[in-house]
């Protein structure tokens, strides 16, 4: 079986579970051979006609049972691997066939697996047979490289150094004021004060203006008429 295709992806259904499949026209496929058992791994799994139509291989005729007789191919729909009749060896083909997501598997786990080196030293040049991006931990020092180049007794590694924090900037200018707040409402009314004391008294006004006569009062009644009075006479006493 060829080695897995990366990057891998999610099955393509909705979380309803309605599938969302991506039509692949151009996907090319060297058939290996006897050591991979004329077998080869699509990029993702196939639909088996379930939903849209199963693979289709030009120029090849598609066989429903296992294995495939000659001159055509048989497709594992659980894993998406294609096996090939024997005389198909080192052909080139063009597979079309609908994408229902990528199978994760053993290899698939085992393949990131190998890609973390955990060890005690740093690598070297002589470390040349991991893959281009495979990590490499140094755990007594922490530190952390990268392979960007794993040519025969000349790897490279990079070393991937996490920096220590700068100074800090100054503050930048302060920003305008910003737009006055609404007013808030008004508080309740405080308890009264006490009265003041008493002021001295004002100075007198001057007289006001006499006032207008009053009106005639009503004239009084007559008086009784009084008595008539006596001749008048001249008394003489004559005392001895």
């Amino acid at each position: 079986m060829a080695n897995p295709r990366y990057p891998l992806h999610n099955i393509r259904k909705t979380i309803n579970g309605v599938w969302q499949q991506i039509h692949e026209t151009a996907e090319t496929i060297v058939v290996p051979g006897s050591a991979s058992n004329y077998c080869a791994r699509l990029m993702e799994v196939p639909d088996n006609g379930t939903v849209h139509t199963k693979p289709v291989i030009s120029g090849i005729t598609r066989s429903e049972s296992y294995p495939p007789t000659s001159g055509t191919f048989w497709v594992n729909y659980a894993t998406g691997d294609i096996l090939f009749s024997s005389e198909l060896e080192g052909n080139t083909y063009t597979v079309d066939y609908w994408k229902r997501g990528s199978l994760v598997d053993v290899d698939d786990i085992n393949l990131l697996y190998n890609r973390i080196i955990e060890t005690t030293t740093n690598p070297t040049s002589s470390d040349y047979q991991y893959e281009i991006g495979a990590s490499w931990v140094n755990t007594d020092t922490n530190r952390y490289f990268v392979c960007v180049d794993n040519t025969i007794d000349n790897a490279i590694w990079i070393e991937n150094i996490t920096g220590t924090s700068g100074i800090d900037g100054t503050s930048g200018t302060s920003g305008s004021s910003g737009s006055s707040g609404t007013s808030g409402n008004s508080g309740s009314s405080g308890t009264s004060g006490s009265s003041g004391a008493s002021g001295s008294s004002g100075t007198s006004g001057s007289s006001g203006t006499s006032g207008s006569s009053g009106t005639r009062g009503t004239s009084g009644s007559s008086g009784t008429s009084g008595v008539a009075g006596g001749a008048s006479f001249l008394v003489t006493q004559i005392f001895n």
